[in-house]
């Protein structure tokens, strides 16, 4: 088999290579929120509210956004 062939839609391939694209999005968000639940914290240390602190999650989703955008593009 060459791997620059086409995967026919309803064979193994292909639904290993739509499970592989679902976990890696699964996975790229489960990162991007994983700290969501310590912005409280972080807003004591830096002596900020949760409201500023919550940009880090924003601006972590907009990097990935901008790079996509570039990536596919």
């Amino acid at each position: 088999m060459n791997l620059s062939e086409k995967a026919e839609r309803k064979s193994k391939r292909f639904h290993y290579i739509k499970l592989c694209i679902f976990l890696s999005g699964l996975s790229v968000f489960a990162q991007l929120y994983l700290f969501q639940p310590l912005l409280p914290l972080v807003a004591d240390h830096f002596h900020t509210t949760v409201g500023d602190s919550s940009l880090l999650v924003s601006s972590s989703t907009i990097g990935m956004a901008a790079g996509l955008f570039f990536l596919c593009f």
